[in-house]
């Protein structure tokens, strides 16, 4: 990044991040994007999520779930109104399933825009979630089926992690 800002660099600049961090060393990544953006440059970060709160926790080595949202809303506060801020969720055998819960966290809860790329992960075989038995994609393609978020709008989409959190206290 210090190149790009001694270049005077003017052009699109697309990160994938899992926002783990956002000091590179002992420099703010969010200062040197600020550096960036005030020579010209526009800043796209694609925000890779496994999945969220234990699922994350668990899928992600020393992740926290916790940290990363922290992160986001720095991340949002600082240059939200700047940059292009997207979630592209990692899918995977673990977390394909829960997948309506980290659309509706991500998207109501924590204010973020789906990315329309959507990652599949490719290593670990046995994760990827071609991997899985027939039945388990029959489950998994009927449950998505029926829950057809994208054609709810963002009040019946709060309605709807309501009543399952209403469900999950139940249980």
């Amino acid at each position: 990044m210090d190149i790009l800002i001694a270049e005077n660099f003017k052009g699109l600049i697309s990160y994938t991040t899992n926002l783990s961090f956002i000091k590179h060393g002992k420099k703010n990544v969010l200062e040197l994007w600020q550096q960036l953006m005030n020579n010209g440059a526009r800043i796209q970060v694609h925000i890779s999520v496994d999945g969220v709160h234990d699922m994350y926790d668990y899928v992600r080595i020393n992740g926290n779930y916790q940290r990363l949202t922290n992160n986001f809303m720095t991340l949002k506060n600082f240059l939200g109104h700047k940059i292009n801020i997207m979630f592209s969720p990692t899918h995977m055998i673990y977390n394909i399933y829960d997948f309506t819960n980290t659309f509706v966290e991500l998207y109501i809860n924590l204010g973020g825009n789906i990315s329309p790329r959507m990652n599949i992960l490719e290593y670990p075989r046995y994760l990827n979630i071609k991997a899985m038995p027939k039945k388990f994609k029959e489950i998994i393609t009927h449950k998505l089926m029926e829950e057809n978020i994208y054609k709810l709008t963002k009040e019946e989409l709060i309605i709807k992690k309501y009543n399952e959190q209403k469900i999950a206290l139940i249980n």
